[in-house]
């Protein structure tokens, strides 16, 4: 993660955005390796439907944030079948509007570097900020999300 912060820091992508952008995709990341989505179902997504030369990643992302946002009744009819199979993640963290990032290849292997881990076994509060002041709301909306989930389905986590 500390290396695709500094490469998105790098190309311009700062400030809260930069901030949100992160929590988002460590959320993701957690999200496949908890039971809140299929197990690789964003790696796969990653690896699937983007090019390796990360042309089309940031563009990818935006809408995947913008399925997370939306119940499923209210999706698209003919959207992607892979983007469809992601649930609704009912909470602030996918609802505000982000500036588009820009990716190349050696940001989509970083991000895939970190969909390799088991993110499970992580406790989100370490890597998500080196800095305790640094922590966002989003964060938070995150780890909440993750126990609203466990509260509503009871064997998603043990």
């Amino acid at each position: 993660m500390g290396k695709l912060h500094d490469r998105l820091k790098e190309i311009g992508y700062s400030g809260h955005p930069l901030e949100v952008y992160l929590v988002r995709i460590l959320f993701l990341l957690f999200a496949e390796d908890t039971t809140i989505f299929e197990k690789q179902q964003f790696q796969d997504f990653i690896e699937r439907r983007t090019n390796e030369d990360g042309s089309d990643l940031a563009a990818k992302l935006q809408e995947l944030f913008q399925v997370l946002n939306t119940p499923k009744e209210n999706r698209f009819k003919n959207l992607d079948e892979d983007l469809d199979a992601f649930p609704y993640v009912n909470g602030k963290l996918f609802e505000e509007i982000l500036p588009t990032a820009s990716f190349d290849s050696n940001m989509r292997q970083a991000l895939l570097d970190c969909a390799y881990i088991d993110w499970s076994e992580i406790s989100p509060i370490y890597v998500s900020k080196r800095d305790e002041s640094q922590r966002t709301p989003q964060f938070g909306c995150a780890l909440h999300q993750r126990k609203k989930y466990s509260e509503t389905h009871q064997t998603a986590f043990p």
